[in-house]
Parts: structure tokens; sequence; C-alpha cells
């Protein structure tokens, strides 16, 4: 993972992670009470049947309470809950709890997820920006995860829900259906376009500029010049 340096990205490490400011001897005193809580369950682990993953485990146990369950790029587990999360080791135990939700990273990998989440159009345009940017091999909208996964040659980039762009030098975890088949607009293509206030409905004529980025689209008898985040596929 690199610190990104160019203007408007920023890095994993630039990121505040949204989970409240307290003392550890606070959130272990909270731990031990809620732990509590759940020692029928910590007391299931120590009698699991044999051939069982931890994997198959934890899934087995929490699934139906669950919003997700991924496995992160630690070997450790996290299930996430509605009120917060549970934060397991590699071998099942529970390691801590937190009242928010960590956020997922490409190299992290969904093993469950109660429902899909949607993308804004933020992320959108900064994925348009990206694909001009970059020598892009895939785009990937994983089912449960908030954020574009752009494949580069490279390496892997993530789009957060807050447009910024994160860089990550690990493969990143996808299954084949969750690969976007689009592309970007072409010669001869039917776009839509603004231009005096209002939307138009014109043909891409020509493409030139560093990366491609100003495409001449021709409509009510103009012929006229936009920067390629502006310009929508229509068919």
């Amino acid at each position: 993972m690199k610190k990104v340096q160019e203007e408007g990205q920023l890095s994993l490490w630039d990121i505040e992670i949204p989970i409240k400011e307290v003392s550890f001897t606070k959130m272990d005193e909270k731990v031990t009470v809620l732990d509590k809580k759940i020692t029928k369950m910590d007391q299931a682990f120590t009698n699991l049947p044999p051939g069982g993953t931890v994997e198959e485990d934890i899934l087995n146990k929490y699934m139906d309470a669950a919003l997700k369950i991924i496995r992160t790029c630690g070997g450790r587990f996290i299930v996430y809950q509605d009120n917060g999360s549970i934060h397991f080791t590699g071998k099942g135990d529970i390691d801590f709890k937190t009242e928010t939700h960590t956020p997922i990273l490409p190299i992290d990998k969904i093993l469950y997820s109660k429902h899909d989440e949607s993308v804004n159009e933020i992320q959108k345009k900064t994925l348009e920006r990206v694909k001009n940017q970059y020598n892009v091999k895939q785009v990937i909208k994983r089912y449960g995860d908030k954020n574009f996964i752009v494949i580069t040659e490279e390496e892997t980039i993530s789009i957060n829900p807050k447009g910024w762009i994160l860089n990550f030098k690990g493969a990143a975890i996808f299954n084949e259906n969750e690969v976007l088949k689009d592309r970007l607009v072409g010669v001869g293509d039917t776009v839509k376009v603004e231009y005096g206030g209002k939307e138009h409905i014109g043909k891409v004529v020509h493409i030139y500029g560093p990366g491609n980025c100003t495409l001449n689209v021709v409509f009510d008898n103009k012929h006229t010049a936009f920067y390629r985040d502006h310009v929508k596929l229509v068919c």
C-alpha cells in the first residue's frame, strides 16, 4: 500500500475510521460486560463438531442475526450487526466489540451480506475520472460492498461513498459475476449532454486530448466539445 500524493486522492492512512474515541480501559470494561451476555455462544465454540472450519462455524452461528460477515485480509473475522460489530481472531475467538462498522477493504472477503449496498453519484463521477486517468482493466461492484473496486495494471483502487480514492497493492477479492460490463463512451455512440441549461441527445464524432478526455458531440445542428465526465452514454 502506498501513500498517494496526487491532489484529490487519499491513502488508507488518511482516513479517520469512524470509531468513537474512548480509552482502551473503558472499552475493555464494555467488552467484558457484553461478553458475559454471550457466554453460551462462547461455550458453543469449544464444542465444535469434528471437521468444521472457523469460517463455517461463524457463518452458521451468526448469519441469522448478521448484516454482514467478512474475513479480513489478516485472517480475522468481523460480524456486522445492527448495533455494532463483533471482531474475532483467526481462530474464532471473540476479541472485542465496537459500536460502529469498520470499512470493508477490497482485499477483505465478504462471506455473507443480508442486503446489497448501492453506490452514489459522487462515486460514479469519481469512477469516470479514474477511468480517464488510469489504464483500467476491470471495474467491480461487490454484493454488500459500498465501494467501487477498480483493477489497473499496477494496483487495486477503491472508491468509497465520499468519493475518496484509496490505493492498494494487494489483489482484490471478488466473484466474476460482480465485474461490471460497462465501457467508455466511444466514437459513434449516442450520448446525453447538458448545454445551455438543457439536456440534449447527440452523437460522438471525435475524441481527443490527453487521456482521450475531450469528446466532440453533434446535437441540434451544433458541434460542441465536452469533457468526458459530462457525457452520459445512452446506447
